[in-house]
């Protein structure tokens, strides 16, 4: 496998590594937040059908924490995820390629036919 064209696919991503790592640890956080959840309910299901209610206050006090604490999260880092990378990613891609499109003389764009590009750039 050729990697300069797998490093020239994920440069747009790399070009802002602040980015790049707050969105992977939102989605770190949002993804684990499941996890976390199934474990208390699996916990919580175990002390019900124990029959044993010493427990399940302790557990629910951590189920009710836990979902707080996730909410307030979501709440703050809404700006942080997939929006961020988004911006950075076309911002970095109309750097770099739509400066080289501007500078193509209109005779060598011709030779792809002009309905192609018309067609590539109404989209």
């Amino acid at each position: 496998m050729n990697t300069d064209k797998v490093r020239r696919f994920f440069e747009p991503i790399f070009v802002d590594k602040k980015v790049l790592f707050l969105s992977l640890f939102v989605w770190i956080v949002i993804g684990g937040y499941t996890l976390v959840n199934i474990l208390l309910i699996q916990k919580i299901v175990a002390i019900i059908e124990s029959g044993a209610t010493d427990g399940i206050m302790n557990i629910a006090a951590i189920f009710a924490s836990v979902n707080i604490l996730y909410f307030v999260f979501v709440y703050v880092s809404r700006n942080h995820r997939w929006i961020m990378l988004d911006n950075t990613i076309v911002k970095y891609l109309q750097e770099k390629y739509l400066k080289k499109f501007d500078t193509i003389s209109n005779t060598h764009l011709e030779t792809f036919g002009t309905g192609k590009i018309i067609s590539i750039l109404s989209r």
